[in-house]
């Protein structure tokens, strides 16, 4: 199943502000419920932050950390896993 995941990155100075947006059913009466259980934000391939979650994480959930010290030109990534097994990741380049 493909999930849209967006990422908004905002530089300033030597930190970036990131925000995740995973638009990710919680399911309904009939299906069981899968949440996001993991995130992971990494930059030029190093992990900045890791977030778990469990079930009271609403559907299509909006995630921020803030990440230092960072550089323009850097690649930010973010990977998540919920409980069903579903991934997903999106990246930017910090301007």
């Amino acid at each position: 199943m493909k999930i849209d995941t967006r990422m908004r990155v905002r530089k300033s100075g030597e930190q970036a502000r990131v925000t995740v947006l995973v638009r990710h059913p919680m399911g309904g009466a009939d299906a069981k419920a899968a949440f996001i259980e993991h995130m992971r934000f990494e930059v030029d391939g190093q992990v900045s932050a890791e977030a778990y979650m469990g079930p009271g994480v609403a559907a299509n959930p909006i995630t921020g950390v803030v990440l230092s010290p960072v550089r323009s030109g850097q690649r930010v990534v973010v990977h998540w896993r919920d409980s069903a097994g579903n991934s997903g990741s999106a990246e930017s380049v910090l301007p």
